[in-house]
């Protein structure tokens, strides 16, 4: 897959991007920052945050282990796992068949470490430990650490005859933050928000947002941006009658789409808006109907930035770590006029799925990052054999043809256009 929501190597903030097995790499900021290895690592990793040859925190991972410890004039002090919490054991170690992202936070504010795997940020943190707990003022020296020690397989020997070899160039990144809060999957704007909402996180507003989901949602979040208008203002109606009745447009083409894949539930439609201006996985804006317990695929975005609005009905998204054996970590349940959104490093992989009772319709924008020069163009998905394969973004038909079919079954089958 497209590996920028796995890492943060295409993103500014990132200091002293390095590719070789082993790397000193500078602290942006002194005793704090995120530490990110993204590699194929076959028996070992080890990261190692230092303020001098005497004074180190010693992260090593392998195939059946972790630690974390501590080492200063007085020796090597292993961090008590009673302050680690990991939600599995096994999640927490190398994946060494595939490329994988490891990060380590150091948050010298509120003294405290996370581990955690593919995206940088708190939903992803497999270990945490409280410094205010562990060290005990011991080890304060952490605070003035200056620079990070890594090494990828540096005891491992050449890979046997039929392994495939490492890659060899790991890339290791270095970002000045730690890993500290996640912002909302929910997008309220500015003068709705209020303080109670601000001090809960129930809400994130477009100005935290990457500047490419600011763009986004100012396009799509406005009042106007509706399917039902003066004009024909059962439009909505005509898309759920169209998908329930055999003789309607969008029946039609979820059936000839049904052929396709082992799930008849497992379709929807794709309504182009414009043209391809060459900034997005396909054309910008997207129309997407979801017919009462129709889902997509676990996929990707092609490393673009997306806001997506509901125009009329419900959808639930959930959010997983990454596509090959991906673990879920969240779900967001989408209603009408609720706007959400995705970046290479936020809730890029996803799920959705309509389980209400009437046709859901989303009005779905990409954008690319000022930063991504490569613009993947596709997106890629996990297939009913559960493997990864790549999709080209099509239309099944463009918005404004679309809307005048539905009008004209809608009056075909004896309705009004308006109340």
């Amino acid at each position: 897959m497209a590996s920028q929501f796995s890492d943060p190597f295409s993103s500014p903030k990132a200091y002293g991007l390095n590719k070789g097995n082993a790397a000193i790499i500078d602290l942006p900021v002194v005793g704090q920052g995120t530490v990110a290895v993204r590699a194929k690592v076959r028996e070992s990793l080890s990261i190692k945050v230092k303020r001098d040859a005497t004074e180190s925190l010693h992260l090593r991972i392998g195939l059946g282990n972790i630690s974390i410890s501590i080492q200063d004039k007085k020796g090597e002090h292993h961090l008590d796992w009673s302050n680690l919490k990991t939600v599995d054991d096994r999640a927490s170690l190398l994946n060494p068949k595939r490329i994988t992202t490891y990060w380590l936070s150091i948050d010298k504010v509120n003294r405290r470490l996370r581990y955690g795997k593919h995206f940088l940020n708190k939903s992803m943190t497999l270990l945490e430990s409280d410094l205010n707990a562990a060290m005990n003022n011991r080890y304060t020296w952490l605070e003035h650490s200056t620079y990070v020690d890594n090494a990828v397989d540096e005891d491992a020997g050449e890979p046997e005859v039929g392994v495939e070899e490492q890659p060899a160039e790991p890339s290791i990144a270095v970002l000045p933050l730690p890993v500290t809060i996640d912002l909302s999957p929910y997008i309220i704007s500015q003068d709705k928000v209020t303080l109670m909402e601000l001090e809960s996180g129930q809400f994130t507003v477009p100005s935290n947002l990457p500047e490419a989901c600011q763009v986004l949602y100012g396009n799509v979040a406005g009042a106007n941006i509706t399917l039902n208008d003066k004009t024909f203002t059962k439009f909505s109606d005509a898309i759920e009658r169209s998908c329930s009745n055999p003789d309607g447009w969008c029946y039609q083409k979820l059936v000839e789409k049904a052929s396709h894949v082992k799930d008849p539930l497992k379709t929807y439609i794709r309504i182009t808006i414009g043209y391809n201006q060459g900034n997005s996985p396909g054309v910008p804006y997207v129309l997407e109907i979801w017919p009462k317990d129709h889902y997509s695929s676990v996929h990707d975005h092609g490393n673009a930035c997306a806001v997506i609005k509901v125009l009329c009905g419900q959808i639930d998204a959930t959010y997983y770590d990454s596509l090959l054996d991906g673990h879920k970590i969240g779900i967001a349940s989408l209603k009408k006029d609720d706007v959400t959104w995705l970046s290479p490093q936020n809730y890029q992989i996803h799920e959705l799925r309509n389980s209400y009772s009437t046709v859901c319709c989303t009005i779905q924008c990409y954008r690319y990052d000022e930063e991504n020069h490569v613009h993947h163009d596709k997106f890629d998905y996990i297939d009913d054999q559960g493997e990864v394969q790549e999709y080209s973004p099509t239309s099944d038909m463009a918005f404004y043809d679309f809307r005048q079919q539905m009008m004209a079954e809608w009056l075909k089958s004896g309705g009004q256009l308006v109340d």
